[in-house]
């Protein structure tokens, strides 16, 4: 009975891959890339040009944006920013403008948000097929930024325990920064011991971003003092720390630790 089955699903399922239409999300562009409003702009443009041939359709809503330590974004629903049109559809070639506001003023810190602009899924009347389709989805940050507010960088003093350097690159100003680059590097008697370098992202005002950086034992007790800087779009900022052997662990690969995901709060 499952024998007599099988051909009849095989054949469903070659029928619908040959109606099927698959399609790649629409090559869209937009200007600007980054929105800021403040006391004196509260109402921005961005213009959504369609690149391609064909018509497409996005969704546009505003998020709160927060970044947890370990580095993972979170987005949450608010009405702070008003976007107009809500809902915008573009003939190929097609240029039109969304209009990004608020009415709230700005406060003693910047305020972070997301504006996440979904291509909505397009029905094919022409030739009645089913059509696959990958959507495009575009997240532009927008800022609302008090009057004089700065970014300030600072390396909260590190811990080195069992191999393990762990230490965070806070935004103690009331402005993001953006973190290019975070090195750190190994000093010893006879010099440079070891080198590591990694990439930043967002440090947004009164946040922070936590690292842990696995030390090579033997360059680790070779070491006795480490250097970590912090570079880019904000004032640099560096601090040593003095290395003991005994806190050097048996690590035998020297690399930066991917951090666990914070907990989700409870609803």
């Amino acid at each position: 009975m499952g024998g007599a089955k099988a051909p009849f699903v095989f054949a469903l399922v070659a029928a619908l891959l040959l109606t099927a239409q698959a399609t790649f999300a629409s090559p869209v562009t937009v200007t600007p890339t980054t929105v800021v409003l403040g006391p004196n702009q509260t109402t921005a443009l961005i213009t959504l040009t369609n690149e391609s041939d064909d018509p497409t359709r996005f969704e546009a809503a505003a998020n709160v944006w927060s970044e947890n330590p370990d580095g993972t974004t979170v987005l949450e629903p608010n009405a702070d920013i008003i976007v107009f049109p809500q809902l915008t559809t573009l003939a190929p070639h097609e240029s039109k403008r969304i209009r990004i506001g608020t009415e709230r003023a700005p406060g003693t810190a910047e305020r972070s948000y997301r504006l996440i602009l979904q291509e909505l899924p397009q029905l094919n009347r022409d030739t009645g097929r089913l059509q696959i389709q990958v959507l495009a989805k575009i997240s532009l940050p927008i800022f609302v930024t008090p009057r004089g507010a700065q970014a300030t960088a600072a390396i909260v003093p590190p811990r080195l325990e069992n191999g393990v350097l762990q230490f965070d690159v806070a935004n103690t100003g009331a402005m993001r920064f953006v973190l290019r680059q975070v090195d750190v590097i190994g000093h010893g008697v006879g010099g440079e011991t070891f080198s590591l370098k990694t990439a930043g992202w967002y440090v947004l005002a009164g946040g922070r971003r936590t690292f842990q950086v696995a030390l090579n034992a033997a360059d680790c007790r070779r070491t006795t003092e480490v250097e970590i800087k912090a570079s880019g779009e904000m004032n640099p900022a560096s601090i040593k720390v003095p290395v003991t052997a005994a806190a050097c662990g048996t690590a035998q690969e020297a690399r930066f630790l991917k951090i666990a995901a914070s907990p989700a709060s409870p609803s």
